[in-house]
């Protein structure tokens, strides 16, 4: 079934058809939301998609997610050494599949041609808990967001999955209000609290790192982050400097950067050569993050971590030595000269000054 034989004359009965319509930039998979024009699928074929799925994805379990690697024409003898079962699904084996089909046309042309069929599965996925075979749906269609399924977020927080890491990666787009409620999801976990202020914490992804790296819009993000709770706020900043310590000295041989195309399917990757680093988030996410907080509540996180400067002004001092590529915000230069003059020693405020880098 094409998507040119999907979208049809204006639909007039909507209630009839599970499955949503949007306007598909077939090229980028990306959605446009174009709300004065914007097609719809006619009853007949509503009904023909509803079909497909019931007769060609009526298993639970395992047996789903084989019948998606068929229909999307996975080959299989490519991907035998990657674990697909149920409750084995990690984020190690959804980089495994992305990198078998990533240049794979054909299960490409069978995606793009599937849009309306794919985001239906989603849905279904979504209403009757199979959540494996959801994420597994994500990493093989690559075309599923906060817009064209807009309970995919709240949901997977509502079962608590272990399993959102790997949506975060491999959603094409997450809203500004969906990663703030996942940043409420994630942010006291025992995990983050490991973290803060633990100069030698693992390297190692967390839920929230992988939140944290996805690209986000500045201006959105900003406006829906005041939404969170102070105290949270503060629990986040403090986990961000902490965070820092990956990238100073001596943790820090050079610089790591990441390529945008290949961070899709792959952890990290570095054009430089690091040490002990194999962590999602680059020095410039975390320090835009900071930068964002900041802005959304300076006045309330000075208020709130009066003494912050004293846990963390030596590892600024490292990471603005070891690093040449950062964009650091008004707020934030302006919030790191507080912490300076705050400093009690004279030694370091003469030795300390602030730079203002761009990527």
């Amino acid at each position: 079934m094409s998507l040119a034989s999907i979208i049809g004359s204006k639909r007039t009965e909507p209630t009839q058809c599970i499955v949503s319509s949007f306007q598909i930039d077939s090229s980028s998979k990306k959605q446009k939301t174009d709300t004065n024009s914007q097609p719809s699928l006619t009853s007949s074929t509503c009904v023909q998609i509803n079909e497909t799925i019931k007769k060609q994805f009526k298993s639970k379990g395992d047996a789903l997610i084989n019948e998606l690697i068929t229909f999307f024409n996975i080959p299989k003898d490519q991907i035998t050494l990657i674990n697909l079962k149920v409750n084995k699904i990690n984020i190690e084996s959804m980089n495994q599949l992305y990198q078998v089909i990533e240049n794979n046309s054909l299960v490409s042309e069978i995606v793009s041609n599937n849009y309306s069929l794919v985001i239906g599965l989603a849905e279904k996925f979504i209403k009757e808990k199979e959540l494996d075979a959801l994420v597994v749906l994500v990493v093989i269609s690559r075309m599923i967001s906060s817009n064209n399924v807009p309970t995919l977020v709240s949901q997977m927080i509502k079962y608590s999955s272990p399993l959102i890491s790997i949506l975060t990666k491999y959603m094409i787009d997450i809203s500004s209000e969906d990663i703030v409620n996942l940043i409420k999801y994630s942010i006291n976990s025992k995990e983050v609290k490991d973290i803060i202020g633990n100069t030698n914490a693992d390297a190692n992804n967390t839920i929230l790192d992988y939140i944290l790296s996805v690209e986000i819009n500045q201006n959105s993000i900003t406006s829906s982050i005041r939404e969170l709770p102070i105290d949270q706020v503060v629990i986040l900043i403090k986990y961000l400097f902490s965070r820092i310590n990956l990238y100073t000295l001596p943790n820090l041989t050079t610089l790591p950067t990441i390529d945008k195309k290949e961070k899709k399917a792959k952890e990290s990757t570095t054009t430089t050569t690091t040490n002990n680093i194999n962590n999602i988030l680059t020095i410039q996410q975390i320090v835009q993050w900071i930068s964002i907080l900041i802005d959304a509540n300076f006045q309330q996180i000075l208020q709130n971590i009066p003494d912050f400067y004293k846990t963390y002004v030596s590892t600024i001092k490292s990471m603005l030595a070891s690093t040449k590529s950062c964009f650091f915000t008004k707020s934030f230069i302006e919030y790191l000269e507080k912490m300076n003059s705050s400093s009690s020693s004279s030694n370091d405020k003469n030795t300390y000054s602030i730079y203002l880098y761009k990527f």
